[in-house]
């Protein structure tokens, strides 16, 4: 976003109708040169669009500083309480008359109680910034230096790649929001498996941020970046793009992460809400104590599930069964490494599976023992035979992911509800599957494949059976 010359060489060498950028970037929090796009965009005759939903229009305006268009996600910051659907343009009146001309045809208009949501929480937009702005700074400070952080994402911070430009008078008003990234040192290595469990074992031992995978609201959220924004993405890609093991998005009133699932990714960010400053600090300081190897959160460091009356209890007693206790779990179906693509596609669809493990035989195990290797899946093959019609008779391995949910036996039906929740393939539509195995020296015996509709069907039965 800070390379000027690379936009100006694209603009006049090949030109272009619209800039598009976020200001202040997700999730590296980047700050871009509204005032210099802005004079570029005018040069070129390019029109200039800027999202400052993470900024807002309390600290910065881009329309002051030359900017055409203004986009806003108001479902953020600007409803403020997790509870609205909409989005908001502003503007030169010639452009958002072409804009409000389309709206008409292809729809999408806000319905009137989301409106009034809206309006609601616009009047404390300016209340509930401040807040966040003051928080997401102190714990930048806080975590500068700590020997836990390796970096720190955050425009207050004087090492951040583009203070210059952020700390400039009249770019931002009142502050950079409540959204800061910050990775976790770990092993030192930003790519390995340690650093990776390190930040597992902090977002885990948060009490006070949700797990979630938005911002904006009054109640803070952290989430590990690479679980819930690039867990599909290579190694390559993750690297280019700056995404590690250990980083963490903060967001004041909100977090992202997989802690509860306990699953390990090293990028947190961290969405603050509006708690107190200090109850937050306090909790990511305590937290960070947990990234040392070896370290054990306890139990009771996690956030305790509200139970309701006696009824409620036996309506979710379901969620609290072990899968090595559930009766009629249906025989996994697998397919080797070998197995031709073909093939995989009519058993899943014969079966009405659309995700199922790639298994071996069990080295030194006992005679049907098979380890999972990778997981196939329905909607990612299908969409690769269709683009390559000549490879359906290819292993079906090469096309499989061996990045895959896997709980123990002894994981309850909640654990694996959750798992399901958080992984559901976003690029195909697939239902997903989570793998009950046990581990063997490293090794992944198979016992159990659980799905969303099997999850579906015990709580069906659960609640039939509380009501008799």
């Amino acid at each position: 976003p800070a390379d000027l010359e690379g936009l100006e060489r694209i603009l006049k060498t090949e030109g272009a109708t619209l800039f598009f950028s976020e200001q202040i970037t997700n999730p590296l929090t980047r700050i871009i040169d509204t005032v210099k796009i802005a004079e570029l965009c005018r040069q070129y005759k390019v029109i200039c669009c800027i999202d400052t939903t993470f900024a807002t229009p309390v600290n910065h305006k881009p329309i002051q500083h030359g900017a055409d268009l203004v986009l806003h996600s108001g479902t953020k910051y600007l409803a403020g309480h997790n509870d609205v659907l909409c989005g908001a343009l502003a503007g030169k009146k010639e452009l958002i008359a072409k804009v409000r001309s389309l709206q008409g045809i292809l729809g999408g208009v806000v319905d009137a109680h989301a409106a009034y949501l809206l309006l609601r929480g616009i009047k404390t937009l300016s209340l509930r910034v401040a807040q966040q702005n003051k928080t997401a700074a102190a714990i930048a400070a806080a975590l500068e230096h700590h020997p836990a952080i390796e970096k720190v994402h955050y425009p207050t911070i004087t090492s951040h790649r583009d203070y210059a430009v952020a700390s400039r008078p009249g770019m931002f008003e009142g502050g950079f929001g409540g959204v800061l990234s910050f990775e976790i040192k770990g092993d030192g290595n930003p790519w390995s498996q340690e650093t990776f469990d390190a930040t597992a074992r902090f977002i885990d031992a948060l009490k006070i941020p949700y797990i979630g995978p938005s911002l904006g609201g009054v109640e803070s959220l952290v989430e590990q970046v690479r679980v819930v924004g690039y867990y599909d993405q290579p190694l390559e890609v993750r690297q280019k793009l700056s995404i590690t093991n250990g980083l963490v998005r903060h967001l004041f009133l909100h977090v992202e992460g997989c802690a509860r699932l306990r699953c390990s990714r090293s990028q947190v960010r961290l969405a603050c809400g509006i708690e107190d400053t200090q109850d937050l600090l306090d909790d990511v300081l305590q937290a960070l104590t947990f990234v040392r190897p070896g370290a054990v959160v306890p139990t009771d460091a996690e956030p305790l599930m509200i139970t309701g009356d006696e009824e409620d209890d036996k309506t979710n007693a379901w969620r609290r069964k072990l899968i090595r206790d559930l009766p009629d779990l249906r025989v996994p179906i697998t397919v080797t490494a070998e197995t031709s693509c073909v093939t995989a596609v009519q058993l899943m669809k014969s079966q009405g599976i659309d995700q199922m493990p790639v298994v071996q035989p069990l080295q030194g195990g006992a005679s049907g023992e098979v380890e999972v290797i990778a997981v196939i899946s329905m909607g990612a093959l299908s969409k690769r035979l269709l683009t390559n019609p000549d490879q359906v008779d290819a292993p079906v391995f090469p096309f499989a992911s061996t990045k895959f949910v896997v709980v123990e036996p002894t994981a309850t039906l909640e654990e694996v509800a959750d798992a399901l929740h958080a992984y559901t393939d976003r690029r195909y539509g697939d239902m997903g599957v989570v793998i009950v195995a046990e581990d063997r020296g490293g090794k992944k015996l198979l016992r159990h494949v659980v799905s969303r509709v099997d999850v579906l069907a015990f709580e069906t039965d659960s609640l039939a059976a509380a009501k008799q």
